[in-house]
């Protein structure tokens, strides 16, 4: 994106001649050689009303909108945005969705989202053995009467033991307390029940042994397992593991392979190394679980509390309910190649151990897309990316992530390609909320995105180049791949450097408020509410459209584009500011890219500016059409010297003379518009073309400005009466132009 390009015109003033008036026509219209023409906008664009003087007034709301509301042309009342409702263990706060259980919990309690508290995992009965109902094997480490036959009089003292005495008959088997060393292959169906997770543990020493190995239908109950290498492998069968405690495994805690599947109930899972929970390539289902401080192994991989990984030609496919993720070194929830479904869950603090890069969920390709739905969770306190999803499709419904901060790069929410297959996830993200958060809080990259009810606010600018934009849609450099973004009912509102940034690719934003945009911390500069410009692959360059938008309380420009094709249709700007000491302050603001020497191309249709400085709609060796506009109040710059005009339109400026520039053509057409109370000129013409029909323009310091720069080579103004115009202060008559000296030149 490139530096503002300045219009230094002469100052000016003065106001139209009484001349000839509207006294003889009907109202909005003027005298133009016995004929009544129109003047003013024709029709306001939906929600807008007429204002009876040639302009139009926005429909909204008295005052600023509460919390988790917003307001966009036509409303009358401000409407919810962000969060309806949340599931279990999560109260509703301004629009979000908070966890309501303790922010940890100790070794043998799970964070439980259903009871909102730490609980134990399984509680120890008064009995020596846990209760059955089915014929039991017993086992009691501390038995030494002789004589086990695995009855509760003679138990077996070792598993072992118990596993090769399960037959047809008895597939239960009933521990006490002790510490169990097994290291065995489980082909066989049997239940496994402890008394309690804290008196009853099995592990093993072997580094490259699992501590279980499920190779039938086996439940685990009520046991911890640890070892020096995998907790539990699930090789075949279906390992259902219910309030137990996998713990400070040497490998994976739990890992299940295809064509295995896995069940996970009311467990905790802490200090794996690697992952936490693996599934390559088979079925599992988490419930009521927690997955906690999954740690990098020797070699730095891993760290992640739920990986879901394709195996061969087998993707994974995982659900995961009402469960915590917490603490991960790298990855809460990684998902390649595989299906992944989290419903009313929590996936916090990834990335905080090691203060790196980390990502709460990630969804990529691995030999097929990965296919990830979130649903009614939160993604708090992620370092780097909460949440990414790239290659595939990705549904999102009532997500809330918060609390995202980078080290070297990131972003809250991204959405992209997968560098490898070049194809863009597809996704669907309705009712989120990104909050409280450093850097972008959504950026879409090469990505495919259909957004509906996206509150984004509290977003700041991070380390280094780190911006904190509210919305960013972009490429990688290099890649020339496109996004396309349709997005709706979007609210983004104390965000850094840019509400709205487009850089590559198609994008629609309908009915979005844009608030309190900061400049950029790290260099002073910016704080726009959207900015269109062409990023590092210019043949992608944006088109974008904006439409029944609010944009207020921003800096430097409202919309602007820099070698862009911008389009705004019913949108309000308002108070727009200038940062201290500097220039700017444009409602809207058309400029070439200079790397590329693509020049913007607007359309502004239905829109009102208010209360901009220096310029209202600032056309420079670009091209823009402007209809049914308002444009009010155009106000000087702080600096002396610094315009206050409603429309101006260079094609080169006297610095730019000093520094061997060439001029370049620029152009703009209004129709049907009204440019009232400007400090200066109605409209500027610095060596450019204007073309004007049904323009009023009322109580503006004069009605234009045409200039050329002192150079060997000047180029002409061209102004082009198209008839229906009208300028003046009470009484309106013909639109006089003036150059540095007030001499009249002509009426366009």
């Amino acid at each position: 994106m490139g530096r503002f390009a300045w219009l230094a015109v002469v100052l000016v003033a003065g106001c139209g001649d009484a001349g000839d008036d509207a006294r003889g026509c009907p109202p909005l219209t003027i005298d133009r050689g016995g004929a009544c023409l129109p003047y003013g906008v024709a029709a306001c664009a939906e929600g807008f009303t007429a204002d009876a003087a040639g302009g139009c007034a926005p429909i909204l709301p008295d005052g600023d909108c509460p919390p988790a509301t917003f307001a966009t042309p036509g409303d009358r009342a401000c409407r919810p945005i962000g969060i309806d409702a949340c599931a279990d263990g999560f109260a509703l706060e301004d629009g979000a969705c908070v966890p309501a259980i303790p922010e940890s919990c100790g070794p043998f309690e799970r964070a439980s989202l259903e009871a909102k508290a730490c609980v134990p995992i399984a509680a120890c009965g008064a009995s020596k053995y846990p209760t059955s109902t089915a014929p039991a094997i017993h086992v009691d480490q501390a038995y030494a009467g002789g004589g086990s036959d695995g009855s509760a009089e003679r138990p077996f003292t070792d598993l072992g033991a118990a596993l090769a005495a399960v037959d047809a008959t008895r597939k239960t088997i009933l521990v006490t307390d002790g510490k169990y060393v097994l290291g065995a292959r489980v082909d066989r169906e049997v239940e496994i029940v402890g008394r309690c997770s804290e008196r009853v543990s099995i592990h093993q020493s072997a580094l490259t042994t699992p501590t279980i190995t499920v190779a039938a239908d086996v439940t685990l109950r009520a046991v911890t397992i640890t070892g020096a290498a995998v907790g539990v492998h699930v090789e075949r069968g279906t390992a259902r593991i219910v309030q137990s405690r996998i713990s400070n495994t040497g490998g994976n805690g739990v890992q299940a392979r295809s064509p295995g599947r896995l069940e996970l109930d009311r467990c905790l899972v802490l200090g794996a190394t690697a992952n936490g929970v693996l599934v390559d390539g088979a079925a599992a289902v988490i419930t009521d679980s927690e997955v906690r401080g999954a740690k990098l192994d020797a070699a730095g991989q891993g760290g992640t509390g739920l990986g879901v990984i394709r195996l061969g030609s087998s993707s994974g496919d995982v659900e995961v309910r009402r469960s915590v993720i917490s603490d991960s070194d790298q990855y809460g929830a990684l998902a390649r190649g595989s299906r992944l479904a989290i419903d009313g869950s929590l996936v916090r603090r990834t990335g905080v151990a090691r203060k790196t890069n980390g990502a709460g969920i990630y969804a990529d390709t691995l030999g097929a897309p990965s296919h990830l739905t979130v649903t009614r969770s939160v993604v708090s306190g992620t370092v780097a990316t909460a949440l990414g999803a790239f290659d595939g499709t990705a549904v999102l419904d009532r997500v809330v992530i918060t609390g995202n901060t980078v080290v070297t790069g990131g972003a809250a929410l991204q959405l992209g390609f997968d560098p490898v297959t070049r194809k863009p996830v597809t996704a669907k993200i309705e009712r989120t909320v990104v909050q409280k958060s450093q850097s972008d809080g959504v950026l879409v990259f090469g990505a495919n995105a259909e957004i509906s009810g996206l509150l984004v606010r509290d977003i700041a600018a991070g380390k280094g180049k780190q911006t904190g934009v509210g919305v960013r849609v972009a490429t990688l450099p290099g890649r020339r791949v496109g996004s396309s973004v349709v997005a709706r009912d979007v609210s983004i509102e104390r965000v850094t450097s840019d509400g709205i940034a487009v850089s590559a690719g198609e994008a629609l934003f309908e009915r979005v408020a844009v608030r309190d945009v900061a400049p950029d911390p790290s260099t002073d500069t910016f704080g726009l509410g959207l900015v269109a410009f062409v990023g590092n692959e210019p043949s992608l360059r944006p088109n974008v459209t904006l439409r029944s938008a609010v944009i207020e309380r921003v800096h430097d420009v409202g919309a602007a584009s820099f070698g862009a094709q911008l389009t705004l249709e019913g949108v309000l700007v308002r108070d727009v500011r200038q940062r201290a000491g500097v220039t700017y302050g444009h409602g809207l603001h058309f400029t070439p890219d200079y790397a590329s020497g693509l020049a913007a191309e607007a359309l502004v249709r239905g829109c009102v500016v208010v209360g901009a400085f220096e310029a209202g709609v600032n056309v420079y060796k670009s091209s823009a059409t402007i209809e049914d506009t308002t444009i009010l109040d155009t106000r000087a710059g702080a600096a002396e010297m610094q315009f206050g005009d409603g429309v101006t339109v260079a094609g080169i400026t006297p610095a730019e003379v000093k520094l061997g520039v060439l001029w370049a053509p620029a152009r703009v057409v209004l129709r049907r518009s009204r440019i009232h109370g400007s400090a200066r000129a109605a409209l500027s013409v610095f060596e450019a073309e204007a073309e004007a029909a049904g323009v009023v323009a009322t109580c503006n310091g004069f009605d234009i400005d045409v200039e050329v720069v002192d150079r060997p080579d000047p180029q002409p103004f061209t102004l082009v009466d198209g008839g229906g115009n009208a300028c003046g202060c009470g009484a309106l008559s013909t639109c006089r132009a003036s150059s540095s000296n007030l001499a009249p030149v002509g009426a366009p």
